[in-house]
């Protein structure tokens, strides 16, 4: 694993010896170009892996650091919300990890726009909760506002190499304090964090320092601030039992903003705010932007359902899998369940490519259903997270192993964010591929989402066997 290192260099406050420190252009283990240093760190870079052309963010440590234990608590963090540790090795001196570009910012550079909303909050205290609550006790980790990162709707957790919490009760109290700086724009007590300035301030109440916190919010954080809350579940229960409120005019889409933040991160600063300005004003002009509309329907919208759609083939969520054959073998694997779990605010994405056609490193990527044994399919409804892409559905009784293995039965080449695919004629298969073949655009890149897909029964038996 070879780096072309520059000078000589501590890499990290109280390291006892000299590393080699990494420069811009190196590239580690002939394949991950280091790019620009983060926010002035000397220890986060992004950068990007040039075999699958996609974003990431590669951090620098002394060859003290323990990868083992870091890998092998990333193997305990299986919910698709945690950022994933993609590869690790040692080069000229030091040890280096590769790591998920977030394409979001995190909640320390977030507030240093805008506090959040109280529903917002409620949301994000919610998934942070039960991504913590995913993983055994022993691989919960210490959180702080740059571990947390969160779109409008998209929350992601890097638990990278993070501090262990000692114990549940400094989980939930971390969870209590996101909360706290997400309402406030400060940390509870006296001591700053990162960015994010102290409360100054013994009390816990958020409602001291902000109106429009209900009195049950209010409580529920101070609660988890002071140990009145016993478990991750109970957090999470009390937090889901809070009323949900409708929110004001839409921001940019999640697909805008996690791939504007990827853009930002190889962007120089004034490029960076005309397109955070344009991306923000458009978005609240509209409500959304056409180029990336999201698929989520107000609350009051009811569902839109053809006459002759049919039932949904499964009562549970069937198995699913991410199918990338010309790549690394899969793409946001843990993800792909996601496409399935009934709920349109999870979903399924591709990685930030270059171009539409994949950065030309393949002819597509997609998610394969197995259904267990072969069933009757007569219409298929896919919610997309940003429309005009293209896309086939495939179907067989063998698993793939290209995506030329299974025939087209629907296919549309310019898609919504709502695909009714009509069945040429109704089709039974046990395995189904839902293949894309083009990328929409989206700012810094050309990236698809896959919220939800709906297999339906055909209204009449008469079936073609592929």
């Amino acid at each position: 694993m070879a780096a072309q290192p520059s000078r000589a260099r501590k890499l990290a406050a109280g390291a006892n010896r000299d590393v080699a420190e990494p420069a811009a252009s190196d590239l580690l283990d002939r394949r991950y170009r280091l790019h620009s240093q983060i926010a002035g760190s000397i220890t986060r870079w992004s950068a990007v892996d040039e075999l699958l052309d996609r974003p990431v963010e590669v951090r620098i440590a002394d060859s003290g650091t323990p990868v083992d234990a870091a890998l092998e608590t990333s193997a305990l963090q299986v919910d698709g919300r945690w950022l994933r540790l993609l590869d690790a090795g040692t080069s000229g001196g030091y040890s280096w990890l590769v790591i998920e570009d977030p394409c979001l910012p995190n909640l320390s550079q977030r507030l240093q726009a805008a506090r959040l909303e109280p529903a917002e909050t409620i949301r994000l205290g919610t998934e942070v909760a039960a991504v913590l609550a995913s993983v055994p006790a022993t691989a919960v980790v210490r959180l702080t506002p740059e571990r947390v990162y969160a779109g409008p709707e998209t929350v992601r957790i890097d638990g990278v190499a993070a501090e262990p919490a000692e114990s549940i009760a400094a989980a939930i109290y971390d969870v209590g304090a996101i909360m706290f700086s997400a309402l406030t724009g400060s940390w509870p007590g006296h001591t700053r964090v990162g960015d994010i300035p102290p409360a100054g301030v013994t009390a816990v109440s958020p409602r001291r320092l902000r109106g429009g916190v209900s009195r049950r919010l209010d409580a529920i954080v101070a609660d988890a601030l002071t140990g009145a809350i016993g478990t991750l579940e109970e957090l999470i229960a009390r937090l889901e039992s809070l009323p949900k409120r409708t929110e004001g005019p839409a921001g940019p889409s999640p697909a805008i903003v996690r791939a504007k933040w990827s853009a930002a991160r190889f962007l120089p600063p004034i490029a960076i705010a005309i397109l955070g300005l344009l991306a923000w004003s458009i978005g609240k002009d509209l409500g959304q932007i056409p180029a990336a509309d999201l698929p989520k329907a107000p609350a009051s919208a009811p569902p839109v359902r053809a006459a002759h759609s049919g039932r949904l083939v499964w009562a549970t969520p069937p198995q699913i899998a991410s199918f990338d054959p010309q790549g690394d073998g899969s793409e946001d694997p843990t993800g792909a369940r996601f496409a399935v779990d009934g709920n349109p605010a999870t979903s399924w994405s591709t990685d930030l490519y270059r171009t539409a056609e994949f950065g030309g490193l393949k002819s597509g990527v997609g998610l394969v259903i197995d259904l267990g044994a072969p069933k009757a399919i007569g219409r298929a409804i896919i919610t997309m997270s940003v429309k005009g892409s293209s896309l086939q559905l495939r179907a067989g009784n063998r698993p793939p192993t290209a995506a030329n293995s299974l025939p087209v039965v629907a296919e549309t080449a310019q898609a919504g964010t709502r695909v009714a695919l009509e069945l040429r004629r109704p089709t039974t298969a046990r395995y189904w591929l839902i293949w894309l073949t083009r990328l929409p655009a989206v700012p810094g890149g050309f990236q698809e989402g896959i919220d939800e897909i709906r297999l339906l029964r055909p209204t009449q038996h008469s079936d073609h066997r592929p």
